[in-house]
C-alpha cells in the first residue's frame, strides 16, 4: 500500500543537485534523487553517516539564488542513501520547496522528449 502523501519528483540531473546534511556536528556531501513536498532521497557521498531512523538533521538545499534549510527526519537509512520526512516547515520553507519542485519538474519536461 502506497504511503506516500505528495508525488515525489526525480532529480533529472542528480550531479547538479547537491545536498549537504547536517547530524551531530558533523557535515557530509550528498544529492538529491527525488524531492516531494513532504520530504526527500538522498544519496549521500560519505557512506559513513552515522545515523539511525527518527534522527533529526538540517538539509541544506540549493535553491534559485541561494541555500535554504529544512529539518528532516531519517525515516530510513540504506547504504549510501537516506529517505528524509521534512519537520516543522515554515511558510517560507513550504515555498522554497515547492518553487524547487517546480524548477525540477521544469528541467525534466524541456529535457525530456515529449511521448506521442
Amino acid at each position: 500500500m502506497e504511503k506516500r502523501r505528495s508525488k515525489r519528483i526525480m532529480a533529472f540531473m542528480p550531479e547538479e543537485e547537491p545536498v549537504f546534511v547536517r547530524l551531530d556536528g558533523a557535515q557530509y556531501s550528498g544529492r538529491l534523487v527525488n524531492m516531494s513536498s513532504g520530504g526527500a532521497l538522498v544519496a549521500v557521498r560519505d557512506c559513513d553517516l552515522e545515523s539511525n531512523p527518527g534522527d533529526v538533521c538540517q538539509l541544506l538545499f540549493c535553491g534559485a539564488e541561494r541555500i535554504f534549510r529544512a529539518d528532516g527526519e531519517i525515516i530510513r537509512k540504506s547504504g549510501h542513501y537516506a529517505a528524509f520526512k521534512f519537520l516543522e516547515l515554515t511558510a517560507g520553507q513550504t515555498l522554497e520547496i515547492a518553487q524547487k519542485i517546480a524548477r525540477m519538474e521544469d528541467l525534466s519536461a524541456a529535457l525530456t522528449p515529449a511521448l506521442v
